[in-house]
């Protein structure tokens, strides 16, 4: 919900701040909100990503224009993004299970440039279901709420 940014939550070993919430955001270069239909966490750079999901298999591992270095997980019906990667450490067709490191926190990407500097390092994570972004906060405990794409 709106309280989820600045919120901050445990993975048992760090403890991780939403800097970012999903849904209609304004952009400081745009005069219209746009959707982000993700959550933004805040790290240090080069922060290890441990995948902390059911086994999947990587789909996508490469530069993205407006989400830098990205890396898409197909999860049975489920695709998960992690975006603005400084580094990634798997491929296409890898099979990635509970406790792999899959890359490293960065700021690639952001609204197309090749630094997202205006938000520092931080880990993008959306989910989309059989092609429909879903609100990421589902996947940790919250209710699953389609994240509207029309405003």
């Amino acid at each position: 919900g709106s309280g989820d940014a600045g919120r901050k939550y445990t993975d048992g070993s760090n403890v991780i701040k939403i800097i970012s919430k999903y849904g209609m955001r304004p952009l400081p270069d745009e005069k219209a909100p746009r959707l982000h239909g993700g959550i933004d966490y805040a790290a240090a750079l080069a922060t290890p990503i441990t995948f902390k999901g059911r086994e999947g298999k990587v789909v996508l591992a490469q530069f993205v224009n407006g989400y830098g270095r990205v890396i898409d997980l197909s999860v049975e019906k489920e695709i998960l993004r992690f975006a603005h990667l400084s580094k990634m450490l798997v491929k296409p067709s890898d099979v990635v299970k509970k406790g792999d490191t899959i890359g490293l926190v960065g700021g690639s990407g952001g609204q197309g440039a090749v630094d997202d500097s205006a938000f520092g390092p931080h880990l993008h994570f959306e989910v989309h279901v059989n092609g429909v972004p879903y609100n990421p906060m589902g996947w940790f405990g919250a209710s699953r709420t389609v994240v509207s794409c029309w405003g």
